[in-house]
């Protein structure tokens, strides 16, 4: 899941491992991270370059 971007302004990428058949507490922690940091809030996509 995304969790910052470095200084070229490209997305830093963060996992969540845990144990057999806990998806529910993973995606439950991971909606508290995105609620909080509101990474598509605060990071928009810009793209450079063209033809």
């Amino acid at each position: 899941m995304p969790c910052g971007v470095d200084k070229n302004g490209l997305p830093i990428g963060m996992q969540l491992i845990g144990n057999y058949f806990e998806e529910e507490k993973l995606l439950n922690i991971a909606y508290k991270f995105e609620q909080k940091v509101k990474f598509r809030e605060n990071y928009k996509p810009t793209f450079k370059g063209g033809n």
